[in-house]
């Protein structure tokens, strides 16, 4: 077996993402999180239930496109596409 053969075999079957993915998806929950306690214990009085959920779930759906966003610029391409 040369180098190159073992080099495919580690890269070939899976992928560990990088701490920083992993720590950036973990802190963008946390702050949607304290932003969601924030609003609904000050900002959401004069709003009805339905416009809290709005709020809620347009929130969740950004911080959702912002994670996916994340991983999508950092995760190499050879992933993505199937090929290693």
């Amino acid at each position: 077996m040369t180098l190159s053969d073992t080099e495919n075999q580690q890269t070939k079957g899976s992928y560990q993402p990088s701490v920083g993915l992993i720590i950036g998806s973990i802190v963008g929950v946390v702050i949607w999180l304290v932003f969601i306690l924030i609003y609904a214990l000050d900002w959401s009085k004069g709003y009805s239930l339905f416009q809290n959920l709005i709020v809620t779930v347009v929130s969740f759906a950004i911080v959702g496109l912002v994670i996916g966003a994340l991983w999508l610029a950092f995760t190499p391409r050879e992933y993505w596409s199937g090929r290693s």
